[in-house]
């Protein structure tokens, strides 16, 4: 949570300092990533986000995301893919040429597990196109039967519209 504070009040401060051109952000983005939970654990990531206002600066976002995960299942020679269902909302604000970002987040394991999360990004796009990169780092808190702390990160590519 010290990471999401501190990067959240850094676009704040830095976002507030430098001039700004103007910007009309997009409303719509569309996610995809390699993503790995807890280090070892590969998977893909979709999302898409809708942006739904401001808070002084920054930019609010409501993001839904479905990871597909590998895991290992003692029965099976191959891992099996776990879907996770997601929500997160994203509070975003440029630093430089770079966009930051970060927020709060729930999602559920098909109703087997839940979890709150925590996310921080950083985002661009590839020149004035409608394309763009972006890598993050996520926690969650899952609870199911026993209760955990998972990190992942993501990496991938962005599409606005």
């Amino acid at each position: 949570m010290k990471i999401l504070a501190s990067a959240l009040s850094l676009a704040v401060v830095l976002g507030s300092a430098t001039a700004q051109t103007a910007r009309a952000p997009a409303q719509w983005t569309l996610w995809g990533s390699l993503t790995g939970e807890t280090v070892y654990l590969p998977g893909i990531s979709l999302g898409i986000s809708r942006t739904v206002g401001q808070l002084g600066a920054l930019d609010l976002s409501v993001r839904g995301v479905l990871d597909v995960v590998l895991i290992p299942a003692s029965e099976s020679p191959i891992p099996l893919p776990a879907p996770l269902l997601g929500a997160d909302v994203l509070f975003s604000g440029p630093v430089g040429d770079l966009t930051v970002y970060g927020g709060p987040g729930v999602g559920t394991f098909l109703g087997d597990a839940f979890w709150v999360s925590g996310t921080a990004g950083l985002r661009d796009s590839f020149g004035e196109g409608r394309w763009g990169y972006f890598g993050e780092v996520k926690a969650r808190y899952a609870w199911a039967q026993a209760s955990n702390l998972t990190p992942g990160v993501r990496l991938g590519l962005t599409y606005r519209f």
